[in-house]
């Protein structure tokens, strides 16, 4: 509530499945906002690097954060604003 706190978005192929991971950033989206999330691909897929490709993070960051511009500002402006300014 107060702005300072900072939710990375990663990791959805180690949840119980992509609707959780869905669900949680639906979620965080309500109550955070765009301006305080940020993605991460989780590179390295530790533990998952047969079955995890930086595609499919990507694909599953569309699928949990469907409207494109508010993926352009956790993947663009909200990093940058945390670590520049």
């Amino acid at each position: 509530a107060k702005g300072n706190t900072w939710v990375k978005l990663s990791g959805a192929y180690r949840l119980e499945s992509l609707d959780v991971a869905a669900a949680c950033a639906k979620r965080y989206l309500a109550e955070a906002g765009p301006e305080r999330l940020l993605w991460g691909s989780d590179w390295p897929f530790a533990a998952f690097e047969k079955t995890v490709t930086y595609q499919s993070t990507l694909d599953a960051f569309e699928r949990c954060v469907p409207d494109a511009n508010q993926r352009r500002i956790i993947g663009g402006e909200t990093p940058l604003k945390l670590y520049f300014t």
